[in-house]
């Protein structure tokens, strides 16, 4: 599921090494946040699967365009600090 450099090689020529490594770890967690915010919404909304035109349009109607975007980024920062504490507990312990 992740990218690495040489797979997008084609996408961001004539950056540098360094600029490259950035693009690549924000595509990484793009992708991260896109597959959380479809987890999310199908495990919150049943119905997606099943009606997803009712599902839209009840979403028009009570004009509920933010929530899904705050709760995702909620979840998101919380396994963020997670997997930063677990990063600095690998690396305590290499010491």
């Amino acid at each position: 599921m992740y990218c690495n450099a040489s797979s997008l090689s084609y996408l961001f020529r004539g950056f540098t090494s360094l600029e490259l490594g950035m693009k690549t770890i924000l595509l990484n967690e793009l992708i991260i946040y896109l597959v959380l915010f479809a987890l999310l919404s199908l495990g919150i909304h049943n119905d997606l699967l099943h009606t997803p035109l009712d599902r839209i349009a009840l979403m028009q109607e009570h004009n509920a365009y933010l929530h899904p975007f705050i709760y995702t980024t909620v979840v998101y920062l919380v396994f963020g600090v997670i997997r930063l504490s677990i990063i600095g507990v690998k690396r305590f312990k290499l010491r």
